[in-house]
């Protein structure tokens, strides 16, 4: 494995038996630097599915990965910030 190596990373992330908040952003963060802001909103989705609430970190990242997508959308962000608390 090499610096940067994302899929490596990736691979490390799908087998880690507890995964939580930091490696979730972690993982998030990575995919935006990758220049996959769609993989990393779907990264996203799946944390909030398994209830993991995000912080203030995941939103700078979710607001990221939807301007780089074009998939901005305010109602959906006001809406998480609200049941967030951020």
């Amino acid at each position: 494995m090499t610096v940067g190596d994302l899929s490596a990373a990736h691979a490390l992330f799908d087998v880690m038996p507890d995964r939580n908040l930091a490696t979730w952003n972690v993982m998030i963060s990575g995919f935006l630097k990758a220049r996959n802001p769609g993989y990393a909103l779907k990264l996203f989705r799946e944390m909030g599915k398994l209830g993991l609430k995000g912080n203030v970190r995941s939103m700078v990242s979710v607001v990221t990965a939807c301007g780089r997508s074009a998939r901005l959308k305010g109602r959906k962000i006001n809406s998480w910030e609200h049941d967030q608390d951020v």
